[in-house]
């Protein structure tokens, strides 16, 4: 779907030159053919106002024809729990640069018609935005997680911020703790540095975790002293941060079958 959902796009008129920046997750990935598959794409689309459902079906429906026409990309759909409402955020998995030069969905341009009569008519606009996923920071949980909490930052300088990470990922997690995901955002946010989501299995999976809060864990772990310079820095580099929840769609997201 990343090509040719794109492609789609572009087809339906969609896709204008302002790219609209957004976060959602997704999970970190392993080299792929020796090319390192970190970059993330999202695209976001604004349902029209009291046509959610429609739009809901219309993507159900172009599901279906995809999976009849053997389609082989996979992406996850995602529904915000707060902020802006009429959105869905649609996310591919990791990739190397190289796989957005192909053009070989075949199923994909099987179901244009389907995607511009059943989906698009129900919406107002596009955003798409690359992403790369800062694996050395990054912290996946084990299991399967529908929920996310996603936090963007602006700040001074990126380069301050991943060292003061590199020293906050240090510190010991405690069992069952969700796992986290740090992404660059490479292109799309005109305000947003990078971001940072926490995976969670559910929304009961979002109650804090028994034992001390993150910053008596960071005091444990580096004495109180660096501890209060490290979220002293922190606070200093950080112009502006905000938070959004979104949870998984199953029915409009799609894996192909194996």
């Amino acid at each position: 779907m990343n090509k040719s959902f794109k492609m789609l796009c572009v087809a339906s008129g969609l896709l204008g030159s302002t790219m609209l920046g957004a976060s959602m997750i997704t999970t970190a990935v392993a080299a792929q053919e020796a090319e390192k598959t970190n970059i993330v794409r999202a695209f976001i689309m604004y349902v029209n106002h009291g046509e959610g459902k429609e739009f809901y079906e219309g993507m159900k429906a172009y599901n279906a024809c995809y999976k009849e026409n053997g389609g082989k990309d996979s992406w996850t759909a995602w529904t915000p729990q707060s902020g802006m409402m009429n959105v869905v955020a649609f996310r591919m998995p990791g990739l190397g640069w190289s796989a957005f030069d192909k053009d070989d969905d075949e199923a994909g341009k099987a179901c244009q018609e389907t995607f511009r009569e059943k989906v698009v008519t129900h919406t107002k606009g596009i955003g798409s935005e690359f992403y790369n996923i800062w694996e050395d920071l990054s912290q996946t949980g084990d299991g399967e997680f529908n929920v996310v909490r996603v936090t963007n930052f602006d700040v001074d300088s990126v380069s301050k911020a991943r060292e003061l990470l590199k020293d906050f990922r240090q510190v010991p997690r405690p069992e069952g703790e969700p796992g986290i995901v740090w992404q660059g955002h490479r292109t799309g946010s005109d305000k947003w540095d990078f971001s940072l989501a926490y995976l969670f299995e559910n929304f009961a999976h979002m109650n804090p975790s028994e034992g001390l809060n993150f910053r008596e864990r960071v005091e444990a772990h580096h004495g109180k002293e660096k501890a209060d310079k490290m979220f002293k820095a922190w606070n200093k580099n950080v112009r502006e941060a905000s938070s959004n929840i979104w949870k998984r769609s199953n029915d409009m997201s799609y894996t192909p079958a194996e």
